[in-house]
């Protein structure tokens, strides 16, 4: 009996040991949480080597080992470096304020290998966000930039025609370079790139025509793919930058709905586009409790669509969450959910916001993403769509709608909730969608794709640590 009960004992003890010995990837995750990132790389190297040539079993360690990466990247300043930007521009800034930038936000940080690193941008980004010190610096946001001066002629021009009728066109020649720094692989091993074109499957962009490319491509079909792109492949040659390039021309239409004065009709909620654009959509448009109790917030009692909208629209635009420098969307679980939290949100950021809040409130809404080609301000951009039974989708960007110096505009910024200019390059109609031919490896931005992307036969290149991208735009008409 004795015997029994002592063995019985040592079994139970078993079973505990047993139920406490952790996963490699508990490990993993545990290294990851603490920043112990060369602890956790070197874990992530030996799976995959065990693990060989299996890109399957491999692909979501690759995935983590890149997410390092980029944190490392992104989380490169020293707190020194951070506070001579800062106290340069706000000397009587107290050791207390900067400890409630660390809780809120503003100073965006990761501990890493035992070093307090911070973003990138994290010094400038304090005078973008934090209400004092944008007083005393203007560290530049999505306003009050020469393109404003272009949006004062071309909005006003787009106003005069009747409303939802793509106008003002501008036929523009773009020549789109990829440089891969010398040495990023194996000298004769295959680079891979995919370069974004843009879209013709909606009526604000017409008549595209590719011109030439630096080598053979592929494009991928508009019609089942959600980015549009040009992919070529060519080996590396030792000690030289490779450059991948296309030129195009096409044309991009001004558009404004007078939302105020067309007729809405009841949703079909049993069609395909209402069923689609107002699901949810891990990991960014998950429609939480939270998110939901915040768009019925805003909407109230409200129960025509457009109006919901222009309410979900002011709420992201009226100054709550200002334009800030971001760090890789890849690193963010949810983005929604981080712009309310921090209070701040670059264009993508919250376009983001707005789809979910729009979402949450049933109306259906979309991504779209590409470029913007103003005159001397080429740059990446993100907007969104928002659809109305009996008008159609209609253009909507939240981060222009923040823009306080559209002064020629009778509506100023809120032309935005139902408007767009004539200068964009609209490569994608979604985000985090597969490309054509498909990537082996990650991406260098899970979510967006204006950059392009690069990879070698052996890993993911990362966009501006491994390579750059340029745009060079002329003006046809």
């Amino acid at each position: 009996m004795k015997k029994s009960i002592l063995s019985l004992f040592a079994l139970a003890l078993l079973i505990v040991a047993c139920s406490q010995v952790k996963t490699t990837d508990q490990i993993i995750k545990e290294l990851h949480t603490s920043g112990e990132y060369t602890k956790a790389t070197a874990m992530i190297d030996s799976i995959i080597a065990i693990n060989g040539d299996d890109i399957d079993k491999n692909y979501r360690y690759i995935f983590i080992k890149d997410s390092l990466a980029k944190i490392r990247y992104d989380f490169r300043k020293t707190k020194d470096e951070v506070l001579e930007y800062v106290k340069k521009r706000y000397p009587d800034v107290t050791d207390s304020t900067i400890a409630a930038w660390h809780l809120n936000g503003v100073m965006e940080y990761r501990v890493i290998d035992g070093d307090t690193l911070y973003f990138r941008n994290c010094a400038p980004n304090v005078f973008r966000v934090d209400p004092t010190a944008m007083t005393l610096y203007d560290a530049g946001d999505d306003g009050d930039r020469p393109l404003d001066s272009v949006l004062n002629i071309n909005l006003p021009e787009i106003l005069k025609t009747p409303t939802g009728e793509p106008t003002v066109p501008k036929r523009m020649r773009a020549r789109f370079t990829i440089r891969v720094k010398p040495d990023m692989t194996e000298a004769g091993d295959t680079l891979r790139a995919w370069i974004p074109l843009p879209r013709t499957d909606f009526p604000r962009q017409t008549d595209f025509k590719l011109l030439a490319t630096s080598d053979s491509c592929i494009i991928a079909p508009e019609e089942s793919y959600a980015h549009k792109s040009a992919y070529m492949a060519k080996p590396a040659v030792a000690g030289e930058t490779t450059t991948f390039w296309v030129e195009y021309e096409y044309t991009a239409w001004g558009q404004y709905f007078d939302l105020d004065n067309m007729k809405v009709e009841p949703y079909d909620t049993t069609s395909a586009v209402y069923k689609e654009y107002t699901a949810v959509r891990t990991p960014h448009l998950i429609k939480s409790a939270e998110m939901q109790k915040l768009a019925a917030e805003i909407v109230g009692d409200e129960t025509c669509p457009v109006k919901k909208a222009q309410k979900i629209f002011d709420f992201v635009t009226k100054g709550q969450f200002p334009w800030a420098s971001a760090i890789n969307y890849s690193l963010i679980d949810d983005i929604p959910a981080y712009v309310i939290k921090n209070n701040k949100g670059d264009c993508g950021q919250v376009g983001l916001l707005f789809i979910n809040l729009a979402r949450c409130a049933g109306i259906p809404a979309r991504w779209q993403s590409g470029l913007m080609y103003h005159p001397q301000s080429v740059n990446m951009h993100d907007w969104s769509e928002a659809y109305f039974e009996g008008i159609g989708w209609v253009p909507v960007d939240v981060s222009f709608g923040r823009n306080q110096a559209l002064t020629e505009v009778p509506m100023g910024g809120r032309f935005f909730m139902g408007g767009m200019d004539s200068y964009r390059m609209v490569a994608n109609s979604d985000y985090g969608r597969t490309f054509f031919p498909e990537k082996k490896y990650p991406r260098s931005e899970t979510v967006d794709f204006q950059a392009g992307e690069v990879e070698s036969s052996t890993r993911n290149l990362l966009c501006y640590r491994d390579w750059s991208w340029s745009a060079k735009v002329e003006y046809l008409d």
